[in-house]
């Protein structure tokens, strides 16, 4: 829960941003990069006035019985942050209607109040809680006072004292309680007791830090994953260099080696060829016994040479690798 004042320059502002529709947003910027534009059509105003929250911010200050005075550093209406606690178990609209009807109680009143306005766009819901500061005139008997007269005026400095926020958690905590007896509420966590009741822009700020560390954070952890896959890719390819380059010898070798008995085979084939032609072409002879005769040695030779050949294959087959 956040609660911060504002002047009156600043009013018009502040009630466009918590009041924005579908509408406006077509035509708005948003510092907030929480804001799910989508969804903006499921925020919703609580309040039983026929009118809106600025004419209602209006009316207040320009009631007969409220002094307003004319300094320009006056606050002249708070805005009240109420986020929806991360257990609660009941529904988001009963929180937010009974939480409205607890801090009207505590701020004097529902006359006081321009309006509570819910945000179901953003990563949470919360409900933005919007009030003139009206306290009684002290000043009301004394002649001598410019508020003399009145019931009523304006000072957020009376009413958001110190004491108001050191109790405002609990109070509001007890109001709800027993408002929603059988709901789990806790408001007074660890963390709002550690921070206080900080303003809008500077929760604002604290989450984009809170982000900005988490993207480090991720950023520095994907970093070390990269590093330790760099490292171990150099590794496996140190490796597998170190493999190539002691089987590259060996393959050599046997290329090498398989190179020259190819050649070996292919002179083989060329000579028995040669010769062939060399009978042919030179042994005249006559007969046809002679003819076959050497015929008969020719095959018996190529035969003979083959199966070498083949033992030699099969040799090399069989022989372990080196």
């Amino acid at each position: 829960m956040h609660i911060q004042s504002f002047g009156r320059s600043a009013v018009g502002q502040i009630i466009k941003h918590n009041m924005r529709t579908r509408e406006t947003n077509a035509t708005r910027k948003y510092k907030n990069e929480n804001i799910d534009k989508s969804r903006t059509e499921r925020n919703y105003t609580i309040s039983t006035r026929p009118y809106g929250a600025r004419q209602a911010y209006d009316n207040i200050l320009s009631r007969d019985d409220v002094y307003v005075s004319t300094r320009k550093d006056l606050n002249t209406m708070c805005s009240l942050v109420l986020t929806l606690p991360k257990d609660y178990d009941g529904s988001p609209f009963s929180f937010f209607d009974n939480a409205r009807e607890s801090l009207d109680k505590m701020i004097g009143g529902e006359q006081w109040v321009v309006a509570a306005r819910v945000h179901m766009d953003e990563t949470t819901p919360h409900m933005h809680y919007m009030f003139v500061p009206v306290v009684p005139n002290e000043s009301k008997d004394n002649p001598r006072s410019r508020a003399y007269g009145y019931d009523y005026t304006v000072s957020s400095k009376k009413l958001i004292t110190r004491q108001f926020l050191r109790e405002l958690h609990p109070r509001l905590e007890r109001e709800m309680r027993k408002r929603e007896p059988t709901r789990t509420i806790n408001l007074c966590t660890g963390e709002t007791r550690e921070r206080g009741n900080m303003d809008i822009e500077k929760l604002q700020q604290k989450q984009r830090r809170q982000r900005l560390n988490e993207r480090e954070k991720e950023l520095k952890k994907r970093e070390k994953y990269a590093d330790r896959a760099e490292r171990l890719a150099d590794e496996r390819l140190s490796r597998a260099s170190d493999v190539l380059e002691a089987r590259g010898d060996t393959l050599e070798k046997m290329v090498h080696e398989a190179d020259k008995k190819r050649a070996v085979d292919a002179l083989e084939r060329d000579y028995l060829t040669a010769f062939e032609r060399f009978l042919r072409d030179n042994c005249r002879i006559d007969s046809s016994d002679e003819r076959n005769k050497w015929r008969e040695k020719f095959i018996d030779y190529k035969e003979q040479a083959e199966r070498e050949r083949s033992e030699r294959e099969h040799a090399r087959d069989i022989a372990p690798s080196r």
